[in-house]
């Protein structure tokens, strides 16, 4: 084709170009569309360029691995499936779970350090009118890649995890066809003493231990496509603004000749099939005058279809309004042949952002300003992807009532973002901090080069994602000047649609002004307190909710026990040092790093509540301290999203093994006191109480009024005694509606805490409501007088401490499990949902029944069921009170035998 069209040229138009109709017509394959579907190139054999080498195993730490072998994977081949990290790969055929116990110690590491791997494969031929374009992406890190034999490219231009090469192979192919990769792992570190490695690799920082294999491997898919002409697609960049009472979209679409093939005019077909049935077809002649590269922009000043005022079709995080999309079909047009080169989701919508009064990043969505609640993400430690794992992840983000996932450095696989636009979650990606990333004075020419690559490459792919709403450029640290402009410039050449941030900490640029976030922490437990006090004018980079919050958080968050019970084998469960033993230390963070166990959590966890003896009993106490951390956290930034706190990243959202370390539900999807805590601090309508001055606010999370047209908004505040007597009660009535996105402050409803528990070690103080359908809500609040008291002048950037604690010792005179009756227990199977369970509980005690769990177990296995979404759990039932619990799970095969375990506070101290 290349050569008939250079014909074109020579002679003039005609000679050519009639040779190639002539050509083009024997093949009505290729006279629309892709001429064959892209090959994936899934399966591969793998082995060390060296195999058979002496494993070096790790070194005995203890008796937990006195006895245990080493898994050394040097063998000369192994069968694999790609895309996947190579231990990823080799664990889905090795019967190893690396996950449990201290097992991930047993995995030498020697096969992996600094040593090559070779991978092979196969594909088939083309057909001999075509070209065979061969696609890699995701190779970490280095790679050689040979066709039959053929060097087509070396390890010195295939770097780089994050970028996309596209190699023409057409002269190469054979009958059969063979594709070897020489893979070189990365060399990139977060810790001393190799803190200046320049791999700009994948790491997992401080979240965890490192992969033996630091994630090698081929991460995203391998193709092969047979087309009519040796084009690649680029990128599709809508473009929206959104009026008062329509909206206006433009198009950018971007290719590249892999070789000067086009004619000198051609064309662009994008054909819309919006969600309601409706088909736009919009057509732009370009002319070929550049080598390689081209874009053509379709706008709606020419093209008044891409003018709209049906708002539906705009998408919206899911809190806001539907995720609307619609299907992209684009077809570059070079005479009679019509190369298919995109077909796929993509949205309208319009993101903004600006610096507010207070200094704080607020971002706009479709005109309306919304705070971002959400957690950092961590992938599988083995960049393993669970498409069924995945969907269960963003329904309990959804149903904890939260909106946004914050990527630092995990750039997800293409479904990730499918995923996320089609629920109408928000993604905050960008760059890692403290590895080679942020080595800024040990780049070169070749780091320099991979950096504005890779950046490039996510900015193409993500640009069609409207669940993709900005990028950080850097994390911790402001990239020095030559670096920003580098990224600055990449931004701009690729139209990305959204706002930047030149990093996620409080450093302002003096190239792109400030950033409006920041990162000053905390990663490790402060009092409820800590939020709501933000008037500490000595240390105004400390206190909680105000300002945009990229990462922080309360800090540890321990197993539940039916999680730790996968975990950890019996015997290893439980020691005389609690959650400072060795195995609860091991299943923390990095082992180097700061988070290496649970020593910022458990003193203020004894102190409060008191120590325990077993595990079931101090785990049921971590869950009810989480929950109190992480609510009063989403809280304090609710209750303060219109005076400058605009956003809050909890550090983290989940973890990629089984962590007692930063997360809201766990590797095993096992939800505990976080899950909960996020899920009653963010539902639609809460009713919240301060730790600072004891009033109470309301706070509607919903983007639409509320109307209450049966019975105004009447909110109750009661303090009661674990006996259940009532100590004080206070009343206001709030009026028919409630307003969209509001925070209503009630001070008239504030509860005399000092006066109240003068009797009592604690007191249970209960916010009530009424919904618009009847029904009643209910917050409660654990508090002794005086509670904690922050010691800001011991503070840094993890953590402030605390000079006097509060004192819940009286918790342990409320009820025991066998207080709390199952009055009613029905399952039933709804799609999609899976398997419903309609509970009903009653506290048939004299006392308060507090924090009563629920767990399901399978019928099949005694595991706990996972997910597992309650409609609240570590509730509390005053003596007599019955409530109705909705929970959700995935389907199961009969809930005949299925057990429903119910555990109060003192009924683990006790051992029921």
């Amino acid at each position: 084709f290349c050569t008939l069209l250079m014909l074109d040229r020579i002679f003039g138009v005609g000679l050519g170009w009639l040779l190639l109709v002539a050509a083009v017509a024997q093949l009505s394959s290729l006279a629309r569309g892709l001429s064959s579907p892209s090959q994936s190139i899934r399966q591969w054999t793998v082995g060390p360029v060296d195999p058979g080498v002496n494993c070096m195993c790790p070194g005995v730490r203890s008796e937990l691995e006195a006895n245990a072998s080493c898994l050394c994977l040097n063998a000369p081949a192994y069968s694999v499936t790609m895309p996947n990290t190579l231990l990823g790969a080799l664990l889905h055929s090795v019967p190893f779970d690396p996950m449990v116990d201290r097992n991930l110690n047993r995995i030498s590491p020697t096969p992996f350090l600094r040593r090559a791997w070779w991978l092979n494969s196969t594909f088939a031929a083309c057909a001999s009118t075509q070209a065979a374009i061969l696609e890699l992406r995701g190779i970490n890190y280095r790679a050689d890649v040979l066709v039959n034999g053929v060097v087509v490219a070396s390890n010195t231009s295939i770097v780089g995890p994050f970028r996309r090469f596209v190699l023409d192979v057409t002269a190469l192919q054979e009958s059969t066809n063979s594709l070897a990769i020489r893979l070189v792992p990365p060399f990139d570190n977060t810790f001393p003493p190799n803190s200046n490695t320049t791999d700009l690799s994948i790491t997992f920082v401080d979240w965890s231990p490192d992969p033996p294999d630091r994630s090698m491997g081929i991460l995203e898919p391998t193709t092969l496509s047979c087309v009519a002409l040796p084009v690649s697609f680029l990128s599709i960049v809508p473009n929206t603004t959104v009026g008062e009472s329509e909206f206006n979209v433009s198009l950018s679409v971007s290719f590249k000749q892999l070789a000067r093939c086009l004619p000198v005019n051609a064309s662009l077909t994008v054909v819309l099939s919006l969600s309601d049935g409706n088909v736009i077809n919009v057509t732009s002649a370009f002319n070929n005058t550049t080598p390689q590269k081209l874009r053509v922009l379709l706008s709606s000043t020419d093209y008044g279809s891409l003018r709209f005022t049906n708002k539906t079709y705009l998408w919206n995080p899911w809190q806001i309004g539907p995720p609307t999309m619609h299907t992209a079909a684009i077809y570059l047009n070079a005479g009679t042949v019509a190369l298919e080169l995109f077909r796929g989701k993509i949205a309208f919508r319009q993101v903004s952002s600006f610096i507010d009064a207070k200094g704080s990043r607020q971002f706009v969505v479709n005109r309306h300003p919304i705070q971002i609640r959400g957690g950092g993400w961590a992938p599988d430690l083995f960049l393993r992807a669970d498409e069924q794992k995945l969907y269960n992840e963003f329904l309990m983000i959804r149903h904890m009532g939260l909106n946004a996932i914050r990527l630092e450095g995990k750039f997800m696989w293409d479904g990730f973002f499918d995923l996320a636009d089609s629920m109408g979650l928000m993604i905050l990606p960008g760059w890692c901090c403290c590895d080679s990333w942020q080595h800024w004075a040990y780049w070169g020419k070749e780091q320099y080069a991979v950096a504005a690559s890779s950046l490039r490459w996510q900015l193409n792919r993500l640009a069609r994602h409207p669940s993709v709403i900005t990028f950080f450029y850097s994390s911790d640290q402001l990239p020095p000047a030559r670096v920003e402009h580098m990224y600055l410039q990449v931004i701009r050449d690729s139209l990305w649609p959204n706002p930047t941030v030149s990093s996620a900490s409080a450093t302002p640029s003096p190239i792109s002004g400030p950033s409006g976030v920041k990162m000053s922490g905390p990663y490790a437990w402060v009092p409820p307190a800590y939020w709501l006090s933000d008037d500490n004018k000595n240390f105004a980079d400390l206190g909680g909710a105000w300002g945009f919050l990229t990462e922080g958080g309360p800090g540890s968050s321990p197993l539940t026990e039916m999680s730790w019970s996968k975990t950890v084998s019996a015997k290893y469960r439980w020691s005389a040092a609690g959650l400072l033993g060795e195995m609860f230390s091991y299943h923390c963070a990095n082992p180097m790093g700061l988070f290496r166990d649970m020593r910022y959590f458990v003193p203020a966890l004894n102190a409060r509540y008191g120590s325990a003896s077993t595990a079931g009993a101090t785990l049921h106490r971590a869950q009810v301290a989480t929950f109190e951390a992480i609510r009063a956290m989403f809280e304090g930034y609710s209750r303060k999203k219109h005076d400058g706190a605009t956003g809050v990243i909890q550090w983290m959202m989940n973890n990629p093994w089984p962590s007692n370390m930063w997360h809201l539900f766990d590797f095993w999807q096992g939800v505990g006191g976080g899950f909960y805590g996020a899920r009653r601090a963010c539902s639609s309508v809460n009713v919240m109480l301060s730790y600072t001055d004891w009033s109470v606010a309301v706070v509607n999370s919903l983007f639409e009024d509320v109307w209450y047209r049966t019975t105004p908004l009447t909110i109750t505040a009661a303090a009661i005694a674990m006996n259940g007597s009532e100590l004080w009660a206070g009343r206001v009535t709030v009026g028919d509606s409630l307003p969209a996105d509001a925070v209503l402050q009630l001070p008239q409803l504030t509860v005399p805490l000092a006066t109240v528990s003068s009797a009592h070690d604690v007191v249970l103080v209960r916010l009530q409501w009424n919904s618009p359908a009847g029904t009643n809500d209910v917050n409660d609040y654990w508090l002794s007088y005086p509670m904690d008291v922050i010691n800001w002048t011991d503070s840094n950037f993890f953590r402030t401490g605390v000079s006097r604690f509060a004192n819940f010792s009286g918790l342990l005179q409320t009820a025991n499990t066998s207080d709390v009756s199952i009055e009613d227990k029905v399952f039933s199977v709804r799609e999609p949902e899976g398997t419903i369970l309609n509970l009903t509980l009653r506290n048939v005690g004299e006392r308060i029944a507090f924090a009563v769990s629920i767990h399901i177990t399978s019928p099949v296995h005694p595991i706990e069921v996972t997910p597992t979404l309650c409609s609240e759990n570590y509730l509390n039932l005053l003596p007599s009170e019955r409530r109705q619990i909705v929970c959700e799970m995935p389907t199961l095969a009969t809930s005949t035998g299925a057990l429903v375990h119910i555990s109060t506070y003192k009924g683990t101290a006790q051992g029921e």
